[in-house]
């Protein structure tokens, strides 16, 4: 809707095909902004309906590496202030994670190695808040690429085998927790707008 040197907004609406899975009306905005070597992305989403709206929402940005004979063990993940992570897994039966099993990922001056292992059970899912900042880093620590944000209750990394690069991507909400039969406003992180309100979130991609 929106086109110009610095800047592109786009917008996806609720129609008759979207009803079928997502009982709901909206309207998305997504804006990106150049600002310097930086990338701030935008999401808007307008609740245009007449009842309470209940959503997640999350990123899927990938960072392709650099060379095309480069593979996943020539980078490392930098966790700016961290010593280690924990996280969760998605139980490939029920499509769902699983809370009770939790996982540390040790990070060694404030990195870890990226490795084909790492995904091997898909995702690896960072919640309640741990993560702001992450980056991409060669080998000898220089960063590559990175992201910043604040606000977001999940975080995944996520990649395929033999893929030349990996997601980094920020959640508001995620996946359901296996056994979850409740109501869609009871989720976890669930996100809420009433009638005719909207909901802002954003977060920014960094180039080094």
């Amino acid at each position: 809707i929106e086109s110009g040197k610095t800047k592109a907004s786009f917008l996806f609406a609720s129609n008759e095909e979207t009803k079928e899975v997502y009982p709901f009306d909206f309207e998305l905005l997504i804006t990106y902004t150049l600002e310097d070597k930086n990338l701030k992305v935008e999401w808007e989403v307008r609740n245009t309906g007449d009842e309470d709206m209940y959503f997640t929402i999350g990123g899927h940005p990938a960072f392709r590496f650099a060379e095309p004979d480069e593979v996943k063990s020539d980078y490392l993940l930098r966790f700016p202030g961290k010593e280690s992570l924990e996280y969760v897994l998605i139980d490939p039966a029920e499509a769902a994670v699983d809370p009770d099993k939790v996982y540390t990922l040790e990070l060694q001056n404030e990195c870890c190695q990226v490795t084909e292992e790492m995904f091997e059970k898909d995702a690896l899912i960072f919640d309640n808040g741990q993560i702001t900042e992450v980056w991409l880093c060669r080998k000898d620590g220089t960063p590559y690429a990175g992201m910043k944000w604040e606000g977001f209750p999940n975080f995944g990394i996520w990649s395929v085998k033999d893929a030349p690069f990996v997601c980094l991507e920020p959640w508001k909400g995620r996946c359901d927790n296996v056994g979850f039969d409740g109501e869609l406003s009871e989720k976890p992180n669930v996100n809420h707008a009433a009638p005719g309100e909207s909901f802002r979130q954003s977060y920014l991609i960094c180039i080094y």
